[in-house]
């Protein structure tokens, strides 16, 4: 349960600086690298680039860029993960916090967690985020009746939630392009 501003971790963060300031050089939006990169370089070197995109004050406007940062900070997580995207009324980003860690296949977060951090960020909106490390993309029947819930809890504080994501492997699912809650397009409108 720590909360992070958009820096997954302090100490990847210098490796990821020093990576990509030795070893890669941006041109125009490529990246160019110096040297051959082993899988773990390659895989910080994706979270820095899209962390980057994901920072405070940034607009969301779709899924497709929420489900690559969710893909990049949870899929190589051994344990279920859960967490959220704060927003404000114009979809930018205000924080980004892990609300609770798991086991192989379970984490089980409060609607009292989620509102009480909710209120912490002050946001008008949220975007939910957990893994299954089991590589089943799949939501389950808990996954739908928590989204449902935490959809009208937050609604009687005046909070929009705009989607939630489920990760598994290099896939996510988006129940907001599922039909299960408003999608972020429809909600920016």
């Amino acid at each position: 349960m720590t909360e992070t501003d958009f820096s997954i971790n302090p100490n990847f963060n210098k490796y990821r600086a020093s990576l990509v300031h030795h070893f890669v050089q941006e041109f125009n939006g490529l990246y160019i690298v110096k040297r051959p990169l082993k899988l773990e370089e390659v895989i910080e070197l994706a979270k820095y680039v899209i962390s980057g995109q994901f920072k405070r004050g940034v607009k969301l406007s779709n899924a497709t860029i929420c489900k690559d940062f969710f893909i990049t900070t949870l899929s190589l997580n051994e344990d279920e993960t859960f967490c959220a995207v704060f927003l404000d009324t114009d979809n930018r980003i205000i924080a980004y916090e892990i609300l609770e860690k798991g086991s192989i296949n379970y984490a089980q977060v409060s609607a009292r967690r989620v509102i009480k951090s909710t209120l912490k960020h002050n946001a008008a909106k949220i975007i939910l985020a957990h893994n299954h490390p089991s590589g089943i993309i799949n939501y389950s029947n808990a996954d739908i009746h928590l989204t449902q819930k935490l959809k009208t809890l937050l609604k009687e504080i005046d909070v929009e939630l705009i989607d939630h994501i489920i990760v598994a492997g290099n896939q996510a699912k988006s129940f907001a392009e599922e039909g299960i809650i408003l999608n972020l397009e429809e909600a920016i409108r």
